[in-house]
């Protein structure tokens, strides 16, 4: 499946305000939220047999992280 930014925006906000609505109306920080999220997603991708590419992903993001690729410079506040 292809898709441009410009048609994937509508649906990052979607994710994004259902994430922001969750962790509010359930009173839980940020990293609870994601662990739930994450721990949903590996169930998501087993479920559809995706699981190693989740796990290529899931390194691939950790490796970023790790390479403090993710940081927001610190010019944007």
């Amino acid at each position: 499946m292809n898709i441009d930014d410009l048609n994937l925006q509508p649906s990052v906000d979607d994710v994004d305000e259902f994430l922001m609505k969750f962790a509010l109306t359930h009173k839980y920080p940020a990293l609870m939220v994601t662990s739930i999220i994450l721990a949903r997603l590996l169930h998501l991708n087993k479920q559809t047999g995706d699981v190693n590419d989740f796990g290529k992903l899931l390194r691939t993001v950790s490796d970023g992280i790790e390479n403090k690729d993710y940081e927001k410079p610190e010019n944007l506040h």
